[in-house]
């Protein structure tokens, strides 16, 4: 069975380029409600990679390329992640304003 995983701008939800942990747990609390309601499992939540598995340098905020890397680590065969990250870079690239 090929699940879609959640993408980066999913998690973000008030679109600030980085996921905290409480954006993180929000949105994996809403799939599994979500799982529940169709009668699916909630086989492995368990092993499910938490926050911190993550957010490798620790400043308890998840960047996209954090987010890309642990994706691309517990799925290697789901591209989306890399791809996702690579528009987001492409659109960011003429963005000199900062």
């Amino acid at each position: 069975m090929n699940r879609q995983q959640p993408s980066f701008s999913e998690f973000d939800a008030n679109g600030d380029k980085q996921i905290t942990e409480e954006e993180f747990n929000a949105l994996r609390k809403e799939r599994v409600q979500e799982r529940t309601k169709e009668g699916r499992a909630s086989q492995n939540m368990n092993q499910v990679s938490a926050f911190a598995a993550y957010d490798k340098n620790k400043d308890g905020v998840l960047s996209e390329e954090e987010f890309a890397a642990h994706q691309r680590y517990a799925n290697p065969d789901n591209k989306n992640a890399e791809k996702q990250m690579n528009k987001n870079s492409n659109n960011n690239s003429g963005d000199n304003s900062k």
